[in-house]
């Protein structure tokens, strides 16, 4: 996540920040959606395959993090282990991690005496093998692991560090949603444990999910409409849209009555809103074979643990990952609020119920959410949660998304509030 707008400055904004008396600045700002997803979702039935082009790019951008916590080997080049066995520089153990883990996603460069990386979203810098991501908000996550002394090298877009703990090297990857800090235990003389300190916003909570996966939370007061409210404008809505497609009521009529309805009543909600997620973590001996690896929180301080044995072949690489949604929860929250408070809302819903209504495969993926509001409901659920709701609602959200959602949110006037496709397609 990185943006030149973020950047501008940012040498002096981190300089300031108590980062364990040291700069580093690593920001994974939450989900862009109460409300939002895009045609970018998954391939539920009748959706549309991925073409020879997706493939091949998605195959060059390697395996996701997730799907290598899932792994139970994988393939690693043996002239590239036997490289680092004989000779562990930067250049050979960058090689290996990316044999495991795919091509670095947005390399960083030199600016001045830090590393940084961007897109879009937020920005990443590193400074001494501090790490620190910043977004548009100004929110920000930092990550140290390791001596602050040990010297680096950028090699193929990765920060390097040789010897940052003993007879370990880390290497720290930007990716497209996030950072992935990669450990190399070079032998058996290498520590099992390996600490991440993070400095994170006030009021911040970690928890361990049921996946293995670390939520990174913090409390959010937000607008949203009574459920009596909404669901009486949305039958409104329907009731006019039906008269309308059947030709017992003009335009004009239409338009009065939707003007004549009444705004939606709003009502506070406070909750934990997911800000971030630290992936599961995942560990390889040199032949591939996956070794178990598992988080431990205390405080602020995350430590992964590999459990290697006698017959572990080394090097093994080990990894967390840091990664958050597009923008930000509390944004995507509000527009809920703004959306069903706004003036004209009953024509953006009978605009967008008259799409649904047109397209039989959207309008019974909606039904089975419950209606448009529900599924907005389970949007912003699935927001808060960071993707973490029942498996019979997530899937039902990705026959909504793969079916012409993104229609139905800018009919709304909230299409610009998209970043869950990601994870729904997990």
């Amino acid at each position: 996540m990185r943006t030149k707008q973020a950047l501008d400055g940012s040498a002096q904004r981190m300089r300031d920040l108590p980062l364990f008396n040291r700069h580093r600045r690593l920001y994974r700002i939450a989900l862009c959606s109460a409300l939002g997803v895009s045609l970018l979702s998954p391939n539920p039935v009748g959706a549309q395959e991925p073409t020879p082009a997706e493939t091949a790019a998605a195959s060059q951008a390697g395996p996701s993090n997730s799907e290598l916590a899932a792994a139970e080997a994988v393939p690693i080049d043996s002239g590239v282990v036997e490289a680092v066995q004989s000779q562990p520089s930067r250049r050979n153990i960058a090689a290996l991690v990316e044999d495991v883990a795919g091509p670095v996603d947005t390399p960083l460069e030199r600016s001045g005496g830090e590393l940084v990386s961007e897109n879009p979203s937020a920005s990443v810098a590193i400074d001494d093998g501090q790490v620190t991501m910043e977004g548009p908000t100004g929110t920000s996550i930092g990550v140290s692991v390791g001596s602050d002394e040990a010297p680096s090298s950028i090699v193929g877009g990765a920060e390097v560090r040789l010897d940052a703990l003993p007879d370990t090297a880390v290497v720290t990857r930007p990716t497209e949603d996030g950072v992935q800090i990669a450990t190399v235990l070079k032998s058996e003389a290498a520590p099992s444990a390996v600490e991440y300190s993070m400095d994170l916003p006030p009021a911040t909570k970690l928890a361990e999910t049921e996946d293995g996966s670390i939520a990174i939370t913090v409390p959010t007061t937000t607008l949203e409409p009574t459920p009596e409210s909404a669901a009486k404008l949305e039958a409104q809505v329907e009731t006019v849209v039906d008269a309308l497609d059947a030709g017992t009521m003009t335009e004009s009529q239409a338009l009065t009555v939707l003007e004549a309805a009444k705004p939606v009543e709003l009502t506070s909600v406070q909750s934990e809103q997911t800000i971030a997620t630290i992936e599961q973590p995942w560990a390889f001996d040199a032949n591939g074979q996956a070794i178990p690896t598992s988080y431990e929180l205390d405080g602020n301080v995350l430590t992964q643990t590999v459990h290697t044995t006698s017959d572990t072949a080394y090097p093994v690489v080990a990894d967390p990952s840091w990664y958050w949604w597009v923008g930000t929860a509390a944004m995507c929250a509000s527009s809920v609020g703004l959306l069903f408070s706004g003036v004209g809302l009953t024509a953006k819903f009978a605009k967008a119920t008259k799409i649904i209504n047109r397209m039989p495969k959207l309008k019974a993926a909606v039904a089975k959410l419950g209606g448009l509001r529900a599924t907005l409901s389970a949007m912003a659920n699935w927001a808060r949660k960071f993707g973490k709701v029942n498996a019979a609602t997530r899937a039902k959200l990705q026959v909504v998304a793969a079916f012409g959602l993104n229609m139905i949110l800018d009919a709304l006037g909230i299409g610009s509030c998209v970043g869950l496709v990601r994870e729904m397609r997990k």
